[in-house]
């Protein structure tokens, strides 16, 4: 699921930038005070000449020279014509000059210059010389402080000045240069500005465009020569300077200064292109300012501040036809068409070989460990026929899922049906409504295709083609209603579904965790006298369990069967697992014994050392650790230590749901316990304090983990480059020797592989950290790692993406304007439809099948299987130990229902592509959760809790960015969506507080079934502390017993695979056995060990040999081999339930 993430970001990404192209033409001037050369220049502007002698116009550029305080007038190829100004503050004098612009027409033109540190506004007339001057110091109307951007409308006389130190826009009449209006004042709220900088016009619009550089924004403005209001506000910038608009193309360009680039965006403030880099080459900057429009030669000339230089950019090829980004999304579209089809034809042949039926239907075979005490009946393998494979997964009946994998695994495929729903409904008034009002009631509709203001491309579908104020964002505004209610619908029907299945299955007499409470922070009662009448003196156990239930009896007497608190026996645990070591050891030994005929061998030593058989010593090795455990496991007492946990199994479902509502010691935390399997035993010796003080670490690293992983991926990816590389020794080649093709791919990919690479580790990361806080549960340790992920995912992907494109851009936004977060993504949401249409498509297209398919960790396991794993039950282990990963497929699947929430009524296009998302999720994860991946442990549900948070979370941010959406669209009515924000708070609320008992505590009321009630004795101790059979005592039995077991999985794993293991000469090869050489596992020195005999004790008859030469000759015989396991499996059950 990470690598499918990575993928479909790279994938929205490539097509959302791939059709945008630019040309650089030429650079002209210098650092310098010479004619032509320039000393830190900062604006440029565009003007006609018109020459009545020749009957000619010339096209020239003034530029604000302004450490040499001079305009400088060149042709637009870079040829010197004239200059004006000089140092000082008398009229034609200038002080550090800023910004500059022009009007002109075929008679005449005049330039206006921000003068800056003068603080007023210099005029030249045709002349070409500063003649008048405007403004004066101070904060009144027509007074500046260090004014910058300047910019003039051509058709409506009006002269915009960005007033920098008076954080403000002052509007003059142009033509007689007296004071309209201003607005703005210092503040980071949208409407507010920091420093303004660079101003441009786009008459056709009555648009305004405003460099807001200390709140490192740009702002859109409705503005005409009467009054002024803010519109789309854009962050995605570090140090954006300077602006220029063109009404022939509707497009403007902003220079950001801190990335050493021109970002190019259409009239509604969506992004299109960027270009330049740090440098002094061509098509690179060091401190990009000032730039114009050349409407004539349909050129984009750019001031390089640093370099001293103009740049000359042509604009036609940067703005290649907004159609060519519909191509590009159509093409993206065909791309994961046939990738999907691809992966599933994959899929389809791949499962129809016999040996890769171990990986994709594993989870029909008997499970790996016995489980005697819990009914999990696994389903039939599913039908070879693809339509009825299809058929049977996606009709799978739901009864018989939560019968057999469980509530959790029902809880998962019931929130991707009741997701396909929601986004059904959404589609139903999104597609047919929105949809037909953006496409035929748009800006479009009164506007002949070849004008500038035609809306093209994907756009058209999207509510950026509706006109501001339109009365057609009342279709919109009801689609918010209209969805709102679906979405509460469902989730209503989504709860109280849960809510019958978690009390059927918290009521089920099978499951012994509905019989238990558990019970935290216990103190450590040892050595402090009599407490309720028990002596805590001495260092037996017991007591510690009489302490609890002396407490216990006044209000449960007779009512509980045991009482266990955990242990803490590391010594025991630490033997045990060497233990388990040593048995792998001794069954791969075996398996190459049996296959070869060869008795293994190996080295004493890492390094060396004596060379010995590998049986004999494996054994005899097992045999010494079994009398090593059953000595410490006599003296148990003595070394373990009690945990602050204790576990009380009642004798009813109704009784062990009061003790988990009780208040049996104000020191005392009850709850319901988890499953056995599902605990962490080592976690147990936490405490709530503890565990608060780990949480508060772990959310503090968690915190910049998620806000700040993206830095060591730059880093990194700062290094991965040929020419970083090429430093390395040896690696000197890359920089040279390389051909361009494969420079360019090393190039183009390695920054992917980093990110790759880096989204792989993140979620084993996340997973450690939530161990840090001691969860008793594995269940509840996946959950928190899925919180983890699903923020890091929301963040990094959706208001990264949206909001800044850097976490840096976006933590300052953050930061600086916490209040103003709803209006940043109301404007800045619209800006990225695209990508997340294409984000949504490769997920559910490729992404899906993808994971259906799985051929990585297929392969993986066929190299697992062919050449590291030996014995027969290490090749069943590669393929039955994955489990299906909940933690990153619910943080994915949320993250996509909560964009396609915002966007529904924003890009109802997202919502056909959700529905394919949805409905190809459905399949695929269905089919791994029943026939492919593992259930290591049930988690009662756990993550129902998080599911509707989330949604509710993302309902409620739908509607806020709705209501910004509508104020930014100055829609008045949008107020409206106010009363279903509070009635989804409301609800929410309810929801949570209601029924509360049932999700913490249990059912008190049991299903009649008793005569199903399972064994409740000793389920709540570890593994390693279950105490031994009496028959495996081998001082009583001898030397022919079966070694010493200490859990149920251990006994499993000798009994099924050292009872089945056949003599070499079942193959050909080797010595048979004869019946004297089991006589006694003490052989002398000459005489191996021959382990099935010897190791079991069994006598075995030659016509017995024969018939397992017979049956096992062929490894590959899989059905065979699942037989004899399950036989295995059950004599190995049943000898142990003896």
């Amino acid at each position: 699921m990470r690598l499918l993430i990575v993928l479909a970001i790279i994938g929205a990404f490539v097509t959302l930038t791939g059709a945008q192209k630019y040309d650089h033409e030429r650079n002209f001037g210098g650092n310098g005070a010479g004619s032509g050369q320039f000393s830190l220049p900062h604006d440029v502007t565009f003007f006609t000449v018109f020459n009545s002698t020749e009957n000619v116009t010339s096209n020239h550029i003034a530029v604000a020279d302004t450490l040499n305080n001079r305009v400088q007038v060149l042709d637009v190829f870079g040829s010197f014509i004239r200059e004006f100004g000089s140092s000082g503050d008398a009229v034609g004098s200038l002080a550090f000059p800023q910004g500059i612009a022009a009007s002109y027409d075929d008679d005449t033109f005049t330039i206006y210059v921000s003068d800056t540190l003068n603080h007023r506004i210099q005029i030249a007339n045709g002349s070409g010389n500063l003649t008048q001057e405007v403004g004066s110091l101070g904060v009144g109307a027509g007074q500046f402080i260090s004014p910058k951007g300047i910019c003039v409308s051509l058709e409506s006389d009006l002269l915009f000045i960005a007033d920098s130190g008076n954080h403000r826009v002052q509007v003059f009449n142009a033509s007689s240069l007296s004071v309209l209006y201003s607005f703005g004042s210092y503040g980071t709220a949208s409407d507010k500005m920091r420093n303004p900088t660079g101003i441009a016009y786009m008459d056709a619009e009555e648009q305004l465009i405003v460099v807001d550089r200390g709140n490192k924004r740009v702002q859109l403005w409705n503005a005409n020569a009467n009054t002024a209001s803010v519109g789309t506000i854009i962050t995605d910038f570090t140090d954006p300077t300077y602006v220029t608009a063109s009404d022939r193309v509707s497009f403007f360009w902003v220079t950001d200064v801190g990335e050493n680039e021109v970002k190019v965006y259409d009239k509604f403030g969506n992004f299109f292109a960027k270009y330049g880099d740090e440098g002094t080459g061509d098509e690179s900057f060091k401190g990009p300012l000032g730039l114009t429009d050349d409407p004539f030669s349909n050129f984009t000339i750019i001031v390089d501040s640093v370099n001293g230089r103009v740049q000359v950019f042509d604009s036609e090829a940067e703005l290649v036809e907004a159609t060519t980004n519909l191509a590009a999304f159509l093409t993206t579209f065909a791309i994961n068409v046939v990738l999907a089809i691809i992966f599933f034809i994959g899929f389809v042949i791949t499962r129809c070989f016999k040996f890769t039926r171990k990986f994709y239907e594993s989870n029909c075979q008997p499970f790996d460990e016995p489980e005697v005490w819990r009914d999990n009946r696994q389903p039939a393998p599913p039908p070879r026929g693809i339509f009825s494979l299809l058929y049977q997964t996606v009709f799978y009946n739901e009864d018989l899922l939560f019968e057999t994998h469980g509530l959790d695994a029902w809880v998962f495929v019931k929130f991707l049906k009741y997701s396909f729903f929601m986004v059904c409904i959404y589609a139903v008034y999104g597609v047919c409504a929105i949809l037909f009002v953006n496409i035929f009631a748009g800006k479009n509709k009164d506007l002949p295709e070849d004008n500038s203001l035609f809306v093209k491309g994907l756009e058209i579908l999207s509510m950026a083609n509706i006109e501001r104020g339109s009365q057609f964002l009342w279709f919109h505004m009801v689609g918010v209603i209209f969805n709102t209610a679906a979405t509460i619908f469902i989730l209503k029907r989504f709860y109280d579904e849960f809510l019958l299945r978690r009390r059927e299955h918290l009521s089920n007499p099978k499951l012994p965790e509905n019989y238990t409470s558990m019970i935290t922070d216990i103190p450590d009662y040892s050595g402090k006298g009599t407490i309720i009448g028990v002596d805590t003196g001495g260092n037996s156990s017991e007591f510690y369990d009489e302490v609890i239930m002396a407490y216990l009896n006044p209000s449960f007497n007779n009512k509980i069967i045991e009482v266990h608190r955990a242990q803490e026996a590391p010594k025991l645990e630490k033997r045990h697992n060497q233990r388990l070591a040593l048995l792998n050891n001794l069954e791969s030994s075996l398996a190459v014994y049996f296959k070869d005929g060869e008795r293994p061998t190996h080295k004493t030593s890492f390094c060396g050392g004596e060379e010995v058989d590998s049986i004999d010593t494996y054994a005899n090795d097992m045999k010494d650790k079994d009398s090593d455990l059953s000595d410490l496991f006599s003296s148990v007492d003595s070394y373990i230590k009690p945990t602050p946990t204790a576990f009380v199994t009642c004798k009813s479902i109704s009784e062990a749901t009061k003790l988990s509502q009780s208040t049996v010691n104000e020191q005392w935390l009850v709850e319901h316990a988890p499953e056995p399997r599902d605990i962490i035993w080592d976690n147990l010796t936490g405490t709530t304090i503890s565990r608060f003080f780990r949480g508060l670490i772990v959310f503090i690293i968690s915190f910049l983990i998620v806000f700040f992983y993206s830095v060591p991926i730059i880093f990194v990816q700062g290094f991965a480059n040929l020419e970083t590389l090429a430093m390395v020794p040896g690696l000197d080649f890359l920089d040279t020797d390389l051909d361009p093709a494969v420079r360019g791919l090393i190039q183009g990919y390695a920054p992917v592989i980093v990110l790759i690479v880096f989204m792989i580790i993140l979620v084993p990361l996340l997973r450690f950290l939530s161990g840090l806080q001691l969860p008793a549960a594995q269940s509840e340790q996946d959950r928190s790692t899925s919180v983890k992920y699903f923020c890091f995912l929301v963040f990094n992907v959706l208001l990264i993406s949206t909001i800044a494109g850097s976490v840096f851009k976006a933590l300052d936004s953050i930061i600086d304007s916490p209040q103003s977060i709803v209006s940043l993504l109301a404007s800045s949401l619209p800006q990225q439809a695209s990508f997340f249409v294409n984000y949504i498509m490769t997920v559910g297209l490729a992404g899906s099948m993808m994971s259906l398919w799985r051929p990585v960790p297929l392969i993986i396991g066929l190299i697992f299987d062919r050449f590291l794993a030996k014995s027969k039950r290490a090749k069943r282990a590669v393929w039955m130990s994955g489990a299906f990963s909940y933690a990153t497929n619910y943080a994915g699947i949320l993250l996509v229902l909560m964009i396609v929430q915002i966007y529904s009524t924003l890009a109802p296009l997202i919502l056909p592509f959700a529905i394919i998302y949805f409905g190809l999720a459905i399949l695929s994860y269905k089919y791994n959760i029943i026939w492919a991946d593992k259930t290591p442990f049930e988690g009662g549900g756990n993550y129902f809790t998080t599911i509707f948070v989330s949604v509710n979370i993302g309902l409620i941010l739908y509607q806020l960015v709705s209501i910004g959406v509508f104020a930014t669209y100055e829609f008045q009515y949008g107020i409206i969506i106010v009363v279903m924000l509070i009635l989804s708070v409301c609800f929410f609320v309810y929801m949570m507080t209601s029924n509360k008992a049932l999700h913490t505590y249990g059912a008190l009321v049991e299903q009649p079934n008793k005569k199903d009630k399972t064994d409740l004795t000793n389920k709540y101790r570890a593994p390693f502390l279950q105490p031994p059979a009496s028959h495996l005592n081998t001082e009583d039995q001898g030397t022919n017993d079966i070694p010493y077991s200490t859990d149920l999985s251990a006994f499993k794993l000798e009994s099924s695979i050292l009872l089945d293991v056949k003599s070499p000469a079942s193959n050909g090869k080797g010595r048979s056995t004869t019946d004297d050489e089991t006589d006694s596992v003490e052989t002398d020195s000459k005489e191996h060990i021959i382990p099935m005999r010897e190791i079991t004790g069994s006598e075995s008859s030659s016509d017995d040999t024969d018939s397992d030469v017979d049956d096992d000759s062929d490894d590959d015989d899989e059905e065979s081999q699942d037989e004899e396991s399950s036989e295995d499996e059950e004599s190995s059950t049943e000898y142990y339930s003896s």
